[in-house]
């Protein structure tokens, strides 16, 4: 039997064909839509050298939840700070690497934390946990840690890293709701700051009612921070940098953390693979859960977390792991 073959398309028949549609990026709410924000809301910032002081860790999530940001004082010793500044200054590559034309000095160094545990410290310290753990929960991880130095040039315009919910233009959010809040940035100061070297700038109180032009002009706060004082950011609040007018440089420790739901930068812990074996050896068990150690973000998280710290499952009622 013979077999019947199709003829072969003209070339003006396969010119017609409809092109294979491409595949199009639509981001979602959050920081792709509302990282930009109109600069011309903003005057110049205002300088605050004396911050809200707080003793209690309920003290401290109450002016978080207010303003959306949080000065946590020697949150790293005088020792610790001159560890972390050494390393900053003195590895990587030679600062000419770093400085780029037009703009300014930037140089990011991160801690190696799957390498070795030598710097898990730094990301372990009692108050910034705690507050995390308030604001994100207690299985809140981190997404980047590492150390930054930016130079004399150097500014960045305010905006957001991420919103949950987008309000309408110039809505406060009534005072009994809250934002959820998914993303945070805990910045370490390693020597004392000053107005010139550019430090963290916001808007406070952003987090429940976002920049608008009735609000306009709006005075966004520097905060100059003294060595080894913590700044604690809600990624909601509208923020960025004051110029830095020189000479100096500004050198800081800078994470980023996530809730539980939020894709990690890092792998977690539990892929070992990794992971050398001398930092799941050397992490607390704290520090297994800042970098992961959880798991997926079902139920039995309070299980894993009452036996990560000792405590019988049983006694405080949890589920049980995997519940």
């Amino acid at each position: 039997m013979s077999t019947i073959t199709a003829p072969e398309p003209t070339t003006s028949a396969r010119a017609a064909a409809p092109a294979k549609p491409q595949p199009v990026f639509r981001p979602g709410h959050g920081h792709w839509i509302t990282k930009a924000i109109d600069q011309s809301l903003f005057t110049a910032p205002k300088y605050q050298f004396d911050h809200p002081r707080w003793e209690t860790h309920d003290e401290g999530e109450a002016i978080l939840r207010r303003d959306g940001y949080l000065v946590i004082p020697h949150m790293f010793s005088d020792e610790e700070t001159d560890k972390l500044l050494h390393r900053l200054v003195h590895d990587g590559e030679p600062d000419a690497a770093y400085e780029h034309k037009n703009w300014c000095f930037n140089k990011t160094l991160g801690l190696e934390y799957q390498e070795k545990p030598d710097w898990l410290w730094a990301l372990d310290k009692d108050r910034g946990i705690e507050q995390l753990d308030r604001l994100l929960g207690s299985d809140c991880r981190i997404m980047h840690g590492g150390l930054w130095s930016t130079g004399p040039g150097r500014k960045m315009g305010l905006h957001v890293d991420h919103r949950a919910m987008i309000l309408p233009d110039d809505m406060e959010l009534p005072a009994p709701f809250e934002m959820p809040c998914y993303l945070a940035v805990l910045i370490g100061a390693l020597e004392d700051q000053t107005p010139e070297m550019g430090p963290t700038m916001f808007i406070p109180g952003s987090h429940r009612r976002a920049p608008g032009p009735l609000q306009a002009p709006i005075t966004p706060l520097a905060v100059v921070l003294k060595k080894g004082d913590g700044l604690l950011l809600r990624g909601d609040v509208c923020h960025g940098a004051a110029p830095n007018t020189g000479p100096a440089r500004r050198n800081h420790f800078h994470s980023t953390w996530g809730n539980v739901y939020v894709e990690p930068f890092l792998p977690p812990v539990t892929l070992s693979k990794y992971w050398d074996p001398s930092v799941l050896a050397g992490a607390t068990p704290r520090q297994r859960r800042i970098l992961g150690g959880w798991g997926h973000a079902n139920g039995g998280r309070q299980g894993i977390w009452a036996r990560e710290n000792g405590i019988d499952p049983n006694k405080i009622g949890v589920p049980a792991y995997g519940s």
